[in-house]
């Protein structure tokens, strides 16, 4: 796939954008924390409705953050799951590594959309995105290792 790289990189090329969702992750994992905290020290949140996660009772910036994390345990998994896969049969291609790149991309923009800008076009737009190149891989992966 990538001329004059070790063979040891082709076949653990899944692992980088699998690392880079897991920064996206632990990004908005921590941030939520931090809001979350802060939230309650300031006396904006009740502590019982952080334990509950009542959202509605939390600013409108910190349950951005917190469904936006949440948001993260879907699709993302999917993905990290096809990578194993990929990993598994030794798939490479440029068209695995690009498709892989515009899902992990289109991810960190529907997460900047949910927490920053939440335009509702933009945020849909990246989440059709990153829904048809995830669907279209494992279509793909079907369709490759059936025939």
């Amino acid at each position: 796939m990538f001329p004059l790289i070790d063979k040891n990189i082709e076949l653990i090329w899944p692992l980088f954008p699998v690392g880079m969702l897991i920064i996206l992750i632990a990004s908005l994992w921590l941030f939520t924390l931090i809001l979350r905290l802060k939230s309650v020290i300031e006396g904006r949140v009740k502590y019982s409705d952080v334990m509950f996660v009542n959202l509605d009772a939390m600013p409108k910036r910190v349950a951005l953050l917190s469904r936006s994390h949440d948001n993260q345990y879907q699709q993302p998994l999917l993905f990290i799951l096809l990578m194993l896969f990929i990993m598994h049969f030794q798939l490479q291609g440029v068209a695995w590594f690009l498709s892989s790149a515009l899902f992990v991309t289109a991810r960190y923009w529907h997460a900047f959309e949910h927490v920053r800008g939440n335009h509702l076009l933009r945020r849909t737009c990246a989440f059709i995105i990153a829904s048809c190149t995830l669907w279209g891989m494992w279509c793909a992966l079907f369709v490759t290792q059936l025939f």
